[in-house]
């Protein structure tokens, strides 16, 4: 896939295991990602998914019919309302790559490429050019909605929040990004000293974490379990070497 050798992936498995089959390698794990589902709904009450919210499909064709509603799905743009589980659990993967100009396969893209923001409302996503920006109305209506309790997700780490004002630090290795009525959303991120083998200056050597859902508390008391990195031998491997 393109994002698994634009990001360092393919490129570190060459150097991890250069004598052995490190194609077959990727191979397998792209056959791994291909099998993963796009969220997971936690006793009723938990979803988790990569990146966040997605938006509901049928609402440009609801404003203007099918032709228009091709023209808005190519242009990433249209009348924004945010999508039901239901709708997700119809919805296509994509692929490996999931295109966002591609009408059915919108929901995936939101799904892995969306984030919380702190202002209230829904918009596309520009900055990334693809996914959604969800406020905490977004978030309550979707909890709301659905019958649940949490959202977890993760696609954000420290160095992605620096120049995000409305947003909270990832330094600690997780933040709670939205509190409501309904319940809360959570972002965790799990690789410590991010990205460990940077330029000194843009290395954050930050904490990373996971997190925990106990009984009976499962969705009110999520528990963030922190670590730190430990030293490794170098790989450059990651796309910021890349890029210089």
């Amino acid at each position: 896939s393109s994002c698994t050798q634009a990001y360092g992936f393919y490129r570190e498995l060459s150097l991890k295991y250069p004598d052995s089959n490190w194609e077959r390698i990727y191979k397998l794990c792209e056959g791994v990602f291909a099998a993963l589902p796009l969220c997971a709904i936690i006793e009723d009450q938990v979803y988790v998914a990569h990146g966040g919210l997605f938006r509901d499909p049928l609402a440009a064709k609801k404003k203007g019919g099918k032709k228009r509603a091709k023209k808005r799905a190519k242009r990433g743009a249209g009348l924004l309302s945010i999508g039901s589980l239901g709708q997700l659990r119809a919805a296509s993967k994509g692929g490996l790559d999931p295109d966002n100009t591609v009408a059915s396969q919108v929901i995936s893209t939101d799904v892995l490429w969306s984030d919380p923001q702190g202002d209230a409302g829904l918009a596309e996503n520009d900055n990334r050019g693809i996914g959604l920006l969800f406020g905490p109305d977004v978030t309550e209506q979707f909890l709301k909605e659905n019958s649940l309790r949490l959202i977890i997700r993760s696609h954000e780490g420290p160095d992605a929040r620096i120049y995000r004002e409305d947003m909270k630090s990832l330094m600690a290795g997780y933040s709670v990004d939205h509190e409501g009525q309904s319940g809360k959303l959570v972002t965790v991120f799990s690789a410590p000293d991010y990205p460990q083998f940077a330029d000194p200056d843009e290395r954050t050597y930050n904490k990373a974490a996971y997190v925990v859902l106990q009984h009976p508390n499962i969705s009110s008391d999520p528990e963030f379990k922190q670590f730190s990195a430990k030293p490794r031998p170098q790989v450059s491997a990651s796309f910021y070497e890349e890029e210089e």
